[in-house]
């Protein structure tokens, strides 16, 4: 029972930097998507509150495999989670060029050997991944995806006649393989169990680090 909780341990998304390198870094990446969008960011204790709690999920090793950002709309839950996936992405593209300059490809900086992480909306799966076996197979296998806007999508969805439910497949895939997995909803617990059932919201509690962003609309 040991060696089997070790080997699911060591498949867990957990990135080689310290908790203030994180902390920096995905601030830097939440201010620069707020500004891309021609707003200025709103860094106020709320927003930093979460994004040091993301930045402990990320690097500490004692925390769960999944994360789930969850609330009302208009309060963030998007930019955090495209701030994960830019965070995360620039850390590994730096560290695949250092691994090059310095010649260590095959040792490589431990963040290279984990897969890039993929950003990719619950409607999206819906409308493409269904017809694309290459992308079904990477959501299964990928370290780390990133699942935004979860109860957006059709639950179920026909191909050829057959009844699927992929979002239900790929968490339960997930939980199984327990690769680590970031989902923005703006479902509360409740709605997740009504939209997914109990079985779901059973194994989200207890994968998922929980992260209610309960503050109003920053949308203006």
């Amino acid at each position: 029972m040991k060696a089997a909780k070790d080997a699911i341990t060591f498949q867990r998304y957990k990135l080689p930097v310290s908790l203030s390198e994180m902390d920096d870094v995905l601030r830097v990446c939440y201010e620069f998507d707020v500004k891309s969008r021609g707003h200025e960011p709103v860094m106020d204790a709320r927003v930093q509150s979460v994004i040091a709690k993301v930045s402990r999920w990320l690097v500490d090793t004692n925390t769960k495999p999944s994360l789930l950002l969850y609330g009302g709309i208009g309060n963030g839950k998007t930019t955090v989670a495209r701030a994960i996936h830019r965070a995360i992405s620039g850390l590994y593209t730096t560290a695949k060029n250092n691994a090059v300059i310095e010649g260590n490809i095959e040792r490589g900086d431990p963040l290279t050997k984990y897969t890039k992480p993929t950003y990719i909306s619950a409607q999206q799966i819906v409308d493409n991944v269904l017809s694309d076996e290459d992308k079904a197979r990477c959501l299964l296998k990928n370290d780390l995806i990133i699942i935004d806007d979860l109860g957006c999508e059709p639950v179920s969805a026909k191909v050829f006649g057959t009844e699927l439910t992929p979002i239900v497949e790929i968490l339960r895939s997930r939980y199984e393989s327990m690769k680590s997995t970031v989902i923005t909803t703006n479902l509360d617990l409740n709605g997740i169990e009504k939209t997914y059932g109990a079985r779901i919201l059973d194994r989200i509690i207890e994968t998922f680090e929980l992260i209610a962003f309960e503050n109003k609309s920053y949308r203006k």
